[in-house]
């Protein structure tokens, strides 16, 4: 396996990045107490999992202390076993304790971590066949996906039915894409969130060494893309006699398709793979069409930006990555939605990662690899 070597450098200039963390410590201390008024998991990336994440890079950033982040985890340290999903179970967990555990201090959470392992592993055993009619059968938020991604390759007894998954998904979704019938290509879902490239990205994270295997997702990606101006572009959906629009977002379309492509060619030392997921990226950024303001990570600047800035050897993505950084800096997250998927939550942590480059421990939330 061969990488394409990256380094991180801060979106930020010094005033700037003193700005971007008084915003994000902000953000956290006015989020806290609504948190507990919100519906749903504790555990939940949009409760106090996101919550946790945003309070480890602050600490990291030396901007609050040990004790604010054992107390905001301590909210997140909920199991439940029918609650194993990315974004609202187990596998979001799985994601924040590692985080935290990254820098080796915080061993007294081992049980914990191994007892969300076990859980997934066993959950990953033997998955229902994939449902196109059900995107929680496979799909990165809420489904199989998304678990494969949190345990990675660390179990590698369900690795060989992660392949067998893989490739009954893939055969499907080929039939479907070459039928011909518009009425079943529109149900070949191409968001990075809850269609075929959210299980390629589960391939990166399980299964790197099976070129094979990701190849054939890559080729099915490419036959489901138009080119526009030179570039490729993805829709939504396959819908092969509609031009997509340039809509640019993390988890349907071109943007986050680009970004799980350009982490399959690193893992393959595809240099033309990874060049084409940059010119698509570039495609859909230096396109004129305004997009819509949002700021959010899932569907908004600070998650094009974070994407983009995943490219440091192109200067126009580089330029489009500061560009929506500061955009974001001089705009203010929704509190009301304090969520990190589409909220301040999310937000806060751009702004932190754009003013330190410091490892982002929470990438496997979006399905793409370590920087």
């Amino acid at each position: 396996m061969q990488t394409l070597k990256r380094e991180r450098a801060p979106l930020f200039d010094d005033t700037d990045a003193a700005r971007a963390l008084d915003a994000a410590q902000e953000i956290l201390e006015r989020v806290l107490p609504m948190l507990a008024e919100r519906p749903g998991a504790p555990e939940a990336v949009g409760r106090y999992g996101g919550a946790a994440l945003v309070a480890e890079s602050l600490a990291r950033a030396g901007r609050i202390g040990e004790e604010t982040l054992r107390d905001v985890l301590r909210e997140a340290l909920t199991f439940a076993p029918d609650r194993l999903s990315l974004y609202d179970g187990a596998a979001g967990l799985l994601v924040v304790l590692d985080a935290v555990m990254a820098d080796g201090t915080s061993s007294a959470l081992s049980a914990a971590r191994a007892r969300l392992r076990d859980a997934l592993a066993a959950s990953l055993h033997e998955p229902e066949a994939p449902d196109f009619s059900n995107p929680r059968t496979y799909d990165l938020i809420s489904g199989y996906a998304g678990r494969t991604v949190a345990l990675g390759g660390e179990v590698p007894e369900v690795l060989p039915a992660l392949r067998a998954f893989a490739h009954a998904f893939a055969a499907e979704a080929e039939r479907r894409a070459h039928s011909g019938d518009p009425s079943l290509q529109f149900t070949v879902n191409l968001g990075v969130s809850h269609g075929v490239p959210g299980v390629l990205a589960a391939l990166n994270a399980a299964l790197p060494h099976d070129r094979e295997l990701g190849e054939r997702y890559v080729n099915l990606l490419l036959a489901c893309s138009h080119v526009v101006n030179g570039e490729r572009r993805w829709d939504g959906v396959w819908r092969p006699a509609e031009r997509p629009a340039a809509r640019r977002a993390w988890c349907y379309q071109t943007a986050g398709v680009a970004a799980v492509l350009a982490d399959r060619a690193r893992l393959d030392g595809d240099e033309r793979l990874h060049a084409l997921a940059a010119g698509a990226l570039r495609g859909v950024l230096d396109d004129p069409a305004p997009d819509d303001g949002n700021i959010a990570l899932c569907h908004g600047r600070s998650g094009v930006a974070a994407l983009a800035s995943r490219f440091p050897g192109d200067p126009r993505l580089m330029h489009h990555a500061r560009r929506l950084a500061r955009a974001v800096l001089d705009d203010s997250p929704d509190l009301e939605r304090p969520s990190f998927l589409d909220g301040a939550l999310g937000v806060a942590q751009f702004l932190i990662d754009a003013a330190t480059g410091q490892e982002r421990r929470w990438l496997r939330l979006f399905g793409l690899l370590p920087d």
